[in-house]
């Protein structure tokens, strides 16, 4: 079997690793004279392995990063610190399977330019709070139905004038107190019947 192994974060079986497949981290075999090694003083490796189910092409520090190129035509990178790519024009990643992106830390993402995603379903679950801040416009369009639970309280402030245009129905439902204040006019106007009603007391009062 061929001993030297990458070093990858939760074993080389790959466990403890989402969105990485076992086989892709699994030893592979190696016999005499379809394996050639060379090893330096200090444990730097370059293999070249012909052995038939383990052919690879492996080039690894001595602390255990490098790639790895797997008989499948899997390409294995490891870094045991920081990996830094710099890409001077444009750059283009093109994924045919399903894809996996694990941190551990925190993500920061910077676009100086347009962020456009275009995709089927998306699904995003916070487990703690989430903020946002547009400094510009925001727009929503849905062309389906749209529905929101909070389980705690919930409060919008408008700084200007707030419109809404409802072309069908509107219900609203309050198993508790209703309040409606405002220091302006109020004008409520009906094209149809208009009913009031209140099962205990009903006031109007104006000076």
């Amino acid at each position: 079997m061929s001993t030297s192994q990458l070093n990858i974060g939760g074993g080389v079986d790959g466990v403890g690793i989402p969105g990485i497949p076992a086989d892709s981290l699994a030893a592979l075999p190696s016999t005499y004279p379809n394996v050639q090694v060379k090893m330096s003083a200090s444990g730097h490796v370059i293999e070249m392995n012909d052995t038939p189910g383990g052919e690879r092409v492996l080039i690894m520090h001595n602390n255990g990063s490098g790639i790895e190129i797997r008989p499948d035509g899997t390409i294995v990178v490891s870094s045991t610190r920081n990996r830094v790519e710099v890409c001077g024009g444009d750059n283009s990643v093109i994924v045919e399977g399903d894809a996996h992106l694990t941190y551990k830390g925190n993500l920061t993402l910077n676009v100086t330019g347009d962020y456009n995603i275009d995709c089927l379903n998306h699904n995003v679950t916070v487990r703690g709070d989430k903020t946002e801040t547009i400094k510009g416009g925001y727009k929503r369009r849905i062309a389906g139905s749209s529905a929101d639970t909070v389980a705690g309280n919930r409060s919008e402030t408008t700084v200007k004038t707030k419109t809404q245009t409802q072309l069908g129905d509107l219900n609203i439902v309050t198993k508790g107190r209703t309040g409606l204040t405002t220091e302006g006019n109020m004008d409520i106007l009906s094209g149809a019947k208009m009913i009031q009603t209140a099962e205990t007391s009903y006031v109007n009062s104006s000076p």
